[in-house]
């Protein structure tokens, strides 16, 4: 069993050298993926045993369309207002939309797809082309 000793065992305060408000984040219940994980499953006709695997790929997709497009994307209203009430929201966040979901889909397919780091005789990108051109439109921030 690990310990964590940066944490007062009487006060339960963090160390010092912790964030602020490293607690309230540490204990935050999970992120549930925007797009359900049966969608997910179906749009990549995968088996049951498959289930944790596509999980998995679907918060990665979700979390590299978010980063691509500098914002966050919400199931529907009373997500995002949550968000916004919780101060999680970020920069300009938006509901997702079928172009935001078929990009994410795109990218859980290409993960579920190409299991290992290296694919001998083929080309890799960070995001699939078409994911890249579906979410293009709503990225924010371009930066350098």
């Amino acid at each position: 069993m690990l310990e964590v000793t940066a944490i007062s065992h009487q006060s339960m305060k963090p160390a010092s050298w912790l964030p602020r408000d490293w607690l309230q984040h540490s204990i935050r219940r999970p992120k549930m993926n925007v797009i359900s994980t049966d969608e997910a499953m179906r749009h990549l006709r995968a088996e049951d045993d498959d289930r944790a695997d596509v999980e998995l790929y679907l918060a990665a997709a979700e979390d590299s369309a978010a980063q691509f497009m500098n914002r966050r994307f919400f199931a529907d209203q009373t997500a995002l207002d949550a968000a916004i009430t919780d101060g999680a929201a970020g920069d300009r966040p938006i509901l997702i939309n079928p172009t935001i979901r078929a990009a994410c889909l795109l990218i859980v397919g290409n993960l579920y797809g190409n299991r290992e780091d290296v694919v001998v005789g083929t080309i890799s990108s960070e995001l699939p082309g078409g994911s890249r051109s579906l979410l293009t439109p709503y990225r924010i921030g371009w930066g350098v």
